[in-house]
């Protein structure tokens, strides 16, 4: 069995880099692409719920977050674009919840976040920020959480 942290550096590797709105998608094919990596991503959650505190986590959890975030919202604004050009194509209606249907799987995913996040608390979050540099590149974000 792969170990916590090469499952993690896996689904960093299936991240793509976020492509601009405007040319999200070139084809249905490539956003099925990124629908499969972000069902990786959704699973590799699992992996980072209860494991945050611990040394060169936080960071790596917060990328993939970040990461199928701005996936989700990519994907959802073809899904929507498709369905508004032409709402009687079946393909895509289909398209559109598939769409609805990852983003709920995601939002149940990371629903462990903002909680994990809280129970550490501001000293420790500070002290994983400061030794993790992928971490510190969210602590806008986890200063948000913590306020919620």
């Amino acid at each position: 069995m792969k170990s916590l942290p090469a499952l993690l550096v896996l689904a960093a590797l299936l991240a793509a880099p976020a492509a601009p709105a405007a040319d999200a998608y070139a084809s249905v094919a490539a956003w099925n692409d990124d629908a499969t990596t972000l069902g990786f991503q959704i699973e590799a959650f699992d992996k980072c719920r209860g494991h945050l505190a611990e040394k060169q986590r936080l960071g790596p959890c917060l990328q993939m977050w970040d990461d199928a975030l701005k996936r989700r919202a990519r994907m959802d604004a073809y899904a929507k674009e498709r369905l508004e050009r032409d709402a009687g194509n079946f393909e895509n209606a289909e398209l559109a919840g598939r769409a609805r249907d990852l983003g709920t799987k995601l939002d149940e995913a990371i629903a462990f976040l903002k909680p994990e996040v809280r129970k550490m608390g501001r000293a420790k979050v500070n002290a994983l920020t400061a030794k993790d540099k992928a971490a510190s590149g969210y602590r806008k974000t986890l200063d948000e959480f913590l306020r919620d």
